[in-house]
Parts: structure tokens; C-alpha cells; sequence
């Protein structure tokens, strides 16, 4: 089954035959996590034919490296955390509601030295900045697979800007992220960083992120 949605992908059929062959599943944006992990749990999204396991899986390894028990208690003056929501404001753009503006405003406040530098620093601040990046790909991978999304037409915006010259429009990016999702080029340790690739031992190794999914586009398109 793998090989023969990869082989309607050689071919240009493109997403809406793919849709056709997975039974026209549709992940969404909204609670992307949520999705993802009922469509894995009932089957309509196969584990052997994404990676989108894999990203979850990464996600739930952050989700507990974060600890985001505390992030109830987080706490500064008013002027930093809209100042800190205001710096953040990308990461509130991957990490919507509640949750999105606090951690968008912990790191508005690490960037400014207010409250939120006195918890989110170090290791933990890595963790949130990872954890925003990997759920942003959770949500491009799925737009891919479903045909539309604003994740999707932002990726294919950075695809564009990045490599100088090429004008790629938004069906023929999601082709190509759904192929490299079937086939496990995403998750499988192939297009990562030679520093990732020296050691290939735990699952944020073979998992590509964005500036490498970024340069594998560029120089397949």
C-alpha cells in the first residue's frame, strides 16, 4: 500500500488522488496532537505510512521535558508580559489559545530580561522552542496531506524564500512533503545534518525539522 501511494505520487496524481486512496481522512489544524493521535489510535492514519507517529512521539518526550505544570504559575508585571506576548507573538502563532500566549509570553520575557527569563532559561527554554517548531511541522505535514492549511501556505512561503529563484506553488510543496512522509524521508534520519547523522541513537536525530525539510525541497524541486 506504501509503495503504491509513493508510486501515485512519482506519477503527478497529487494529493487528490492520495486522498482518494486514504479514504479521503482528513487531519485538520485545530488540536493537531488530538488529531493526529485518535486518527493513529482508530487506524485511519497508518503508522507504517507517515511519520506524523514520530513527530508525536517527540512531542510528548518535550511536552514532558517543558514541564508545563508550572506554567500556571508563571508570573511578571503587566507591562512585561504584553510586551513578552508581543515578542512571542510567533509562538503564540504555533501554540494557540491559553497555552500559546503563555509560553509566547515567557519567551517574549526571556528576550526582554523581565519575569519569564527566571523560569524559562537553559534547557527548558530549548525544550518550548523545540516543542512550538515540532508541532508547527505536525501541522504543515498534515496541511500537506490534506491539500490546504495556513501552515502549509506559510511553509510554502519559506520554501520560496529560501531558495533563491524558485517559485513553487502550494499543491506541488504538499506533493512532496506527503511523498517524503509515505516514504520516511521525513523520519528516517536521511536528510538531517551531518551532526544529527553522527549519532542517529534517539528520535530527535532521525526527525528532520524545518531548515532541513527546507534544503531537501530546494534541491528536489
Amino acid at each position: 500500500m506504501k509503495k503504491f501511494i509513493v508510486l501515485l505520487m512519482a506519477l503527478g496524481l497529487g494529493s487528490t488522488a492520495l486522498a482518494r486512496v486514504q479514504g479521503e481522512v482528513t487531519i485538520g489544524s485545530k488540536k493537531i496532537v488530538k488529531s493526529v493521535k485518535n486518527l493513529l489510535k482508530d487506524g485511519s492514519l497508518n503508522a507504517k505510512e507517515t511519520c506524523l507517529d514520530e513527530y508525536l512521539a517527540r512531542h510528548r518526550q518535550l511536552a514532558k521535558m517543558t514541564g508545563f505544570g508550572p506554567l500556571a504559575g508563571v508570573t511578571g508585571t503587566a507591562a512585561t508580559t504584553a510586551a513578552g506576548v508581543g515578542t512571542g507573538v510567533v509562538a503564540g502563532g504555533y501554540l494557540a489559545g491559553p497555552l500559546g500566549a503563555v509560553v509566547a509570553g515567557s519567551i517574549g520575557g526571556v528576550a526582554l530580561g523581565g519575569a519569564g527569563a527566571a523560569t524559562f532559561v537553559g534547557y527548558q527554554t530549548y525544550a518550548i522552542t523545540q516543542l512550538i517548531q515540532n508541532r508547527y511541522l505536525m501541522k504543515v505535514i498534515s496541511n500537506a496531506r490534506d491539500g490546504r492549511g495556513k501552515s502549509l501556505k506559510r511553509f510554502t512561503k519559506s520554501v520560496n524564500r529560501r531558495n533563491k529563484g524558485l517559485n513553487a506553488s502550494r499543491s506541488l510543496v504538499a506533493d512532496m512533503i506527503v511523498k517524503a512522509d509515505m516514504d520516511g524521508t521525513l523520519c528516517n534520519g536521511s536528510i538531517v545534518r551531518k551532526g544529527k547523522k553522527k549519532r542517529l541513537t534517539k528520535i530527535r536525530h532521525y526527525l528532520a525539522n524545518k531548515r532541513e525539510i527546507i534544503k531537501y525541497l530546494g534541491q528536489t524541486l
